[in-house]
């Protein structure tokens, strides 16, 4: 059936449609004490994904190494590199300050066009 709503033009018959979903993640620091990491689907209301995330960056890995902070021709995209900057929710005692991890990934990325 082709008479979804969701589709955003008629498509001939018989043909196979695809629906995928996507995400949004964002750091939301409008509560500055407890800045929290965000998560929308397909344009919903946002959902609180985790408390005390204070940073979420991106890098992308080209096919020739070189590292970007944004996406110019994806299909030379081969990977992603995600940072995710967490925080204790209080100060410690000692420290006087909060504690911070930061946790590093790179994923490969599949399906691109080559």
């Amino acid at each position: 059936q082709h008479n979804l709503a969701q589709l955003s033009k008629a498509y001939p018959a018989n043909s196979q449609v695809f629906m995928a979903d996507y995400f949004k993640y964002y750091v939301d620091h409008s509560d500055t004490l407890h800045p929290r990491f965000m998560m929308m689907k397909n344009g919903d209301s946002p959902i609180i994904y985790s408390d005390n995330i204070e940073d979420l960056q991106f890098h992308y890995v080209n096919a020739n190494g070189a590292v970007s902070d944004t996406v110019t021709i994806d299909r030379y995209v081969r990977e992603v590199e995600m940072q995710l900057t967490s925080r204790s929710e209080k100060n410690d005692l000692f420290l006087k300050q909060f504690r911070r991890d930061t946790l590093s990934t790179r994923v490969m990325v599949r399906n691109l066009g080559m």
